[in-house]
């Protein structure tokens, strides 16, 4: 094997590998985007209940998981990549209103 032949094979080899890489990176960064964590304020809220209906509202939308809530702050929290007006809309279904 000539010098040039085995250069080439060499930075081919460097190649595929970046290559690879390259898929893991952009596999981690797609998986990244899905895990957004997003809280929001609610207004009215009030009780454990409001917190029960509040996490089911929110659970019941695709795309929202691991839903918290603190009634003390009275926020939301969530995982997910949905559309605001998506969340506001549900909350508003059960009688309260995101104010942030």
């Amino acid at each position: 094997m000539s010098i040039v032949s085995a250069i080439i094979k060499g930075a081919l080899i460097i190649y595929e590998n970046i290559q690879k890489q390259l898929k893991r990176i952009r596999l981690q960064i797609k998986q990244n985007k899905e895990k957004i964590m997003t809280t929001i304020k609610i207004k009215g809220m009030s009780c454990q209940h409001c917190v029960g209906s509040t996490k089911k509202a929110l659970e019941a939308i695709t795309g929202i998981s691991n839903v918290q809530i603190d009634l003390t702050q009275g926020e939301a929290t969530f995982e997910g990549k949905v559309d605001i007006q998506t969340v506001k809309e549900a909350i508003a279904k059960i009688g309260f209103e995101v104010i942030q």
